[in-house]
């Protein structure tokens, strides 16, 4: 895990040149793209900061997917109810904040890998959002 204080425009630098050396290193990395929790009722917009380590690498491949929340501590949900309840309200850190529930069922929906040698971070973060859109269209429904 690399955690990353925004309040710090150094630390957000570092982290990219962490993700960078460990994608050169031929590891893979997971970025949750909108850089946020919202209410759960839509996708927001993706960051393209931590994108920019990918855009451009001719050998940096770009999966997208989606967590498709099913269950919080035990409950069904529907539509929406799984990411609301696991919105995090920046009260406490979001690590406490999941701590919270003891169980969450979630089910992973991926796309296809693009290659994210052929954008900037802008393009990528469009085509990734787009691609993230479709894999989640049944999940926003109430």
């Amino acid at each position: 895990m690399l955690p990353v204080d925004r309040s710090r425009r150094r630390t957000a630098l570092k982290l990219t040149e962490q993700i960078r050396d460990r994608l050169r290193a031929g590891l893979s990395v997971l970025v949750f793209a909108e850089d946020t929790t919202g209410n759960g009722d839509r996708l927001l917009p993706f960051k393209t900061g931590t994108l920019a380590c990918a855009a451009g690498g001719k050998d940096f491949y770009a999966e997208p997917a989606f967590l498709h929340v099913v269950a919080v501590n035990g409950k069904s949900c529907k539509g929406s109810e799984g990411r609301e309840a696991l919105s995090h309200n920046r009260q406490s850190t979001l690590v406490n904040h999941l701590l919270h529930h003891k169980r969450v069922d979630f089910v992973i929906r991926t796309g296809p890998a693009m290659a994210a040698a052929f954008s900037n971070r802008n393009c990528l973060a469009l085509v990734a959002h787009e691609q993230v859109a479709r894999l989640a269209i049944h999940s926003y429904s109430k």
